[in-house]
């Protein structure tokens, strides 16, 4: 608590200081004026740090050098609105403040984005009333759970313009929810699907029409005099031609069968990666009537000793890992499938463009919320593609609807 002369002595000599006219040159473009009955200050915020200062006293420079000026938000010079003499100008104080604070840090100067206020607190109406109110600045930091937020934004909208242009990376997706700790989920399923291999073949054996199983009943009845069944054990080579396994254990007549099958019916071999292979052939022959009836079994002959596998060989089965991303966070949007919702909706903006080319000069109403970036990345990647300067389509507005925010809760700034 200060003395009612200190204050007194002080006042006397701003007064003096502020008779010439500051330098407000340097004043930034992004200043709001406020005016409050007395400020509410928390010294305990992190976020927060105060240069507090008398009415004509210094700045606390080892405060302000330990600061990173890109992680500033806002810088606000409190001040109160009494005066202990009718020629004191605050105007000039403020613009001797501002400029002593930017040359002690000139970064200042560079960052374009902080946001400047001058907070007038009428309050009070003399110098015994205005002894404990704020006098000096209050510089607003960038909350790790803010800057976190933001860069998640940004990423976001990277991965939607990356899906929309094709170059989708789900890698990038899943780094944002571990380093972001988001409230998206990762759900995945394994897709199989089954396509018919054209490189493998079975070999074929054709011809087994009516006039030709007619020939073979013949055949057997009457040049072999052999009315049996007849299970035949053969190799069928790479260049289509039929041979038994083992001559001395195979039924009577078969040597004959088989060359009526090699002379009478077209054969085309097995294929393996496009290569002709041999195959194992069972063929069982039913002569007991006149109606002859043929059945085979075929087992490709695989290099390198590989076990064959029916399905295998004739089909490629491929497994897709299909993932999606659910944000358990919106109710509004029920577990939103962000994928889902970005491939439903990546016609919709580009076609209203493309469909209205007609449209010049035109506002743009933008909404920012997170759960519209999937629309926002379309609008992002049109102007990206039509960006002309004769269009007049150069005005913005964006907005964001709070999010899950309670509408009570809800503040327009100013």
């Amino acid at each position: 608590m200060k003395t009612l002369h200190v204050i007194v002595l002080m006042v006397c000599v701003t007064i003096s200081n502020a008779q010439n006219t500051a330098d407000t040159s340097f004043m930034p473009t992004k200043l709001k004026r406020i005016s409050t009955p007395k400020a509410v200050i928390n010294p305990n915020d992190e976020r927060t740090v105060l240069l507090s200062m008398e009415f004509n006293g210094a700045i606390p420079t080892e405060k302000l050098h330990s600061i990173n000026t890109n992680n500033i938000v806002s810088i606000s010079l409190v001040y109160t609105r009494y005066k202990f003499n009718e020629l004191f100008n605050q105007m000039n104080l403020n613009a001797e403040r501002m400029l002593k604070l930017h040359a002690l840090a000139p970064a200042l100067n560079t960052n374009k984005n902080i946001q400047w206020y001058w907070v007038e607190q009428t309050g009070c109406d003399s110098p015994e009333g205005c002894n404990d109110y704020f006098h000096g600045f209050i510089i607003t930091l960038k909350s790790e759970k803010e800057e976190l937020k933001r860069e998640t934004e940004i990423d976001l909208l990277s991965y939607y313009m990356n899906m929309l242009e094709g170059k989708t990376d789900d890698k990038k997706m899943d780094s944002i929810i571990t380093a972001r700790k988001l409230n998206l989920v990762k759900v995945c399923d394994t897709i199989v699907t089954r396509t018919k291999n054209s490189k493998n073949k079975m070999a074929m054996i054709g011809g087994w029409s009516t006039k030709n199983r007619t020939k073979l009943a013949r055949y057997l009845h009457r040049e072999l005099r052999n009315t049996g069944i007849y299970n035949l054990q053969l190799i069928l080579n790479q260049y289509g031609k039929l041979s038994l396994v083992d001559e001395e254990n195979q039924p009577n007549k078969a040597t004959e069968i088989v060359q009526l099958l090699n002379d009478k019916l077209p054969k085309t071999p097995a294929k393996y990666n496009k290569k002709r292979i041999s195959s194992k052939l069972v063929i069982t022959i039913d002569a007991t009537s006149s109606d002859v009836t043929i059945g085979i079994f075929q087992q490709p002959i695989l290099p390198n000793g590989l076990l064959f596998n029916l399905d295998s060989f004739l089909y490629t089965t491929t497994k897709t890992v299909h993932c999606e991303y659910i944000d358990t966070a919106i109710e509004r949007i029920n577990k939103i499938n962000y994928r889902k919702y970005t491939k439903d909706a990546s016609e919709l903006i580009l076609t209203v463009f493309d469909r209205n080319s007609q449209w010049e000069n035109c506002l743009i109403a933008t909404d920012v919320t997170g759960s519209m970036y999937p629309y926002l990345a379309q609008f992002q990647l049109w102007h990206k593609l039509n960006l002309v300067a004769n269009s007049g389509n150069h005005d913005f507005v964006f907005f964001n609807d709070g999010n899950l925010t309670p509408d009570h809760a809800k503040v327009i700034p100013i």
